[in-house]
């Protein structure tokens, strides 16, 4: 089982104790590997007429991985041909983008996707409008710029969505030929079986007891503090009925922590709360922490890469 941390392309690591692969493997009998990648600019920023493959280098750093597993795990008992990829958050988009990458064809057989579902890439033209926002903000060359410089222009505004600039996968027609499920499934992934779910409450790893949304929150106040954070057009005084209804015992920050949770993957499962899972079903404590650290390019498991470091962590 290979785990993809989480953290929306930008921040995470599987150095946090939480995404320690050893306890998992205690539990059953199974080789656990953890895998670190580049992340947000380092792996994600589009300047290709300079860097033919740097919109989705992060995501070859985890094809790369996935190829020291293929030649490596049979040495830590572990089964090259049958590989299970699973992640959380940006992990699981990580993986779905995956199933579309012909060059990871073959390279995992089982997917598990939690609270992360990648159903199309970041297009080329918008890539670059981002790029050309970070640079503004950097006002340097990226190739000789420091770490700390880097890391600080990711708070350039997004020219397309607002907030803070988006780095993710891109439809480069040279790595990535198509959005992984847009139109419609790639092809590539339809022999893999795919385990999709949600965690019950992914932002407690956003929003700590002590920020401002949660801060003397109640009823009466609930529908206006979740209802920006919800990334939908929907009424929020509407969706905190619903999901009052659903879960009457549960405090109004749980309720908070359930629509936020929800609205942020997708309006599907917001305008149809009865998708969650039932009371009794799925530990409301089940979630992941992401952790806030920058990465560095320190992790990619080819031998070509240009950074070089230890494999991936192979546990039994």
């Amino acid at each position: 089982m290979v785990y993809f941390h989480g953290g929306a392309y930008s921040t995470g690591s599987v150095t946090d104790p939480l995404n320690n692969g050893a306890k998992l493997a205690e539990r059953g009998d199974v080789v656990v590997v953890t895998v670190n990648h580049r992340l947000n600019a380092f792996g994600y920023l589009y300047l290709p007429d300079r860097f033919p493959s740097s919109g989705n280098n992060g995501q070859l750093d985890l094809i790369c991985a996935l190829q020291w597993v293929q030649r490596n795990i049979a040495a830590f008992g572990g089964d090259p041909g049958n590989v299970t990829v699973f992640g959380q958050s940006g992990g699981g988009a990580k993986i779905a983008t995956l199933m579309a990458m012909p060059e990871a064809k073959g390279l995992f057989h089982k997917a598990i996707t939690m609270s992360g579902q990648q159903v199309t890439a970041s297009g080329p033209l918008n890539a670059r409008k981002r790029a050309q926002a970070f640079l503004d903000k950097l006002g340097a060359d990226p190739a000789t710029a420091p770490v700390e410089a880097l890391v600080a222009a990711l708070s350039a505004t997004d020219p397309v969505m607002g907030g803070g600039v988006y780095m993710g996968p891109v439809l480069d027609m040279r790595h990535l030929h198509r959005h992984p499920f847009w139109p419609d499934p790639a092809p590539q992934g339809n022999a893999i079986p795919m385990l999709l779910g949600n965690t019950v409450a992914e932002t407690r790893a956003f929003f700590p007891p002590d920020h401002p949304r949660l801060k003397g929150l109640d009823w009466s106040n609930l529908a206006e503090r979740a209802g920006p954070e919800l990334k939908v057009d929907i009424d929020p005084r509407w969706v905190t009925e619903q999901f009052r209804a659903r879960y009457p015992a549960e405090s109004p920050e749980q309720v908070f922590h359930r629509m936020v949770t929800a609205g942020v993957p997708g309006a599907a499962r917001l305008r149809k709360p009865m998708l969650a899972p039932a009371p009794g079903c799925g530990r409301p404590g089940s979630t992941s922490s992401i952790s806030n650290r920058p990465s560095t390019p320190t992790t990619s498991a080819c031998p070509s890469a240009p950074s070089r470091s230890p494999p991936p962590r192979a546990r039994r």
